[in-house]
């Protein structure tokens, strides 16, 4: 059995809503464009698109969520996946 999850999909888990903050950054960055958006939509995008294939098995909305957290830049997290793929699996679990 296969069964097919579209990109609309998977950007709203697990909420299946899409209203938190992560899938409304996401959804005004990718209506803008990645040149017209601020620092947040930027790691959006990142995180959405690009993260799993340089990182491996982690969830974009919550290594973002971390990520904002913390208080991180997007040039900031695409140096910590580049330099430290450990440290990037732990942005989920930062409280403050």
């Amino acid at each position: 059995m296969i069964i097919h999850i579209s990109r609309s999909t998977f950007d709203t888990w697990p909420s299946g809503k899409g209203g938190g903050p992560y899938e409304k950054t996401l959804a005004a960055a990718r209506k803008g464009g990645a040149r017209c958006t601020d620092n947040a939509g930027g790691m959006a995008l990142y995180c959405a698109d690009t993260l799993q294939t340089v990182v491996g098995a982690v969830s974009p909305q919550l290594v973002w969520e971390g990520a904002q957290r913390r208080g991180m830049s997007a040039a900031d997290l695409v140096s910590l996946c580049t330099k430290d793929v450990i440290a990037v699996c732990d942005l989920p679990w930062v409280t403050g």
